[in-house]
C-alpha cells in the first residue's frame, strides 16, 4: 500500500472521528441545557472501535476492506454509531428512549 492511501486513509478516519466527537459534544451540550439524561457517553463506543479499525486498516497492507477484524470492528463502530444516534435523537425529540 502507498503512502499517499495510507495518509487519505487516516484523514477519512480522522474525519469520521471529528464527526462522532461533535455528535457527543451535541449530546453532552443538551443534557446540560435541559438537565434530563442524554447518554451521550454511548458515543465513546463507535469513537473506540473506529480507532482500532483505523489503527487496523493502516499497519496491514490488505486495503481499505480484506482485513477480517478491521471490518468486524468497523462494523461494530456503525451499529453503535448508529443506536447511539437513534437514542440521542428520541431524547432530543422526547420520544423517550432509556428512562
Amino acid at each position: 500500500m502507498t503512502i499517499l492511501f495510507k495518509f487519505l486513509l487516516i484523514i477519512i478516519w480522522t474525519g469520521a472521528g471529528v464527526l462522532i466527537v461533535l455528535l457527543y459534544r451535541i449530546g453532552r451540550f443538551w443534557q446540560s441545557q435541559t438537565g434530563l439524561q442524554a447518554y451521550h457517553q454511548v458515543f465513546l463506543v463507535p469513537l473506540i472501535l473506529f480507532i482500532a479499525a483505523a489503527l487496523r486498516y493502516v499497519m496491514t497492507d490488505v486495503g481499505f476492506t480484506g482485513d477480517v477484524l478491521a471490518d468486524l470492528l468497523a462494523l461494530s463502530g456503525g451499529v453503535s454509531l448508529s443506536l447511539a444516534g437513534y437514542i440521542l435523537l428520541k431524547r432530543m425529540t422526547g420520544g423517550g428512549g432509556p428512562s
